[in-house]
């Protein structure tokens, strides 16, 4: 199998949504005043944590979830995967949650933090997860970001 199908992709897409709406609500505990939902209104982002009353310097947080794998490919190097994010999604989201299924590993990386990748005449922004197996541990670039919920909770104030 070259490339999921695209029921695949969407049930992918689903889960790594469902794995981070969970983790992110049980951190949400201590931070009343804050509810979390997906973003079904607006292109760009896929959730939103939004502050119940707006007299506050940050009312709302924008979170991209891409999810990927390396169970059902054909994908020579599995060290690495591509999280890659469009200018829009971008431009619409303060993080991007990138998850790392078969690894179960999350990366919560600022947008502004992606790099930027011209292809052809577009620009693509990317974040790259990296798992040394010599090490038995993603590299420290990547461990920079695991895990990282702290960045997103401390916006919650």
């Amino acid at each position: 199998m070259t490339e999921l199908s695209q029921n695949y992709k969407a049930l992918l897409q689903e889960v790594g949504e469902g794995a981070v709406v969970i983790s992110l609500a049980v951190r949400m505990g201590s931070k009343p005043g804050w509810t979390l939902f997906k973003n079904f209104a607006e292109h760009g982002c896929d959730l939103v944590l939004q502050r119940r009353d707006s007299n506050h310097e940050t009312n709302q947080v924008r979170i991209e979830v891409k999810t990927r794998q390396n169970i059902l490919t054909k994908r020579v190097h599995k060290g690495a995967l591509h999280f890659t994010v469009t200018p829009k999604e971008r431009e619409s989201s303060h993080f991007v949650v990138a998850y790392w299924f078969d690894r179960h590993a999350f990366f919560i990386v600022p947008c502004d933090e992606l790099k930027p990748v011209k292809v052809n005449d577009d620009v693509t922004y990317k974040f790259i997860a990296y798992w040394s197996d010599k090490q038995g541990r993603f590299t420290d670039d990547s461990e920079r970001w695991r895990e990282r919920w702290d960045l997103i909770l401390d916006q919650l104030q």
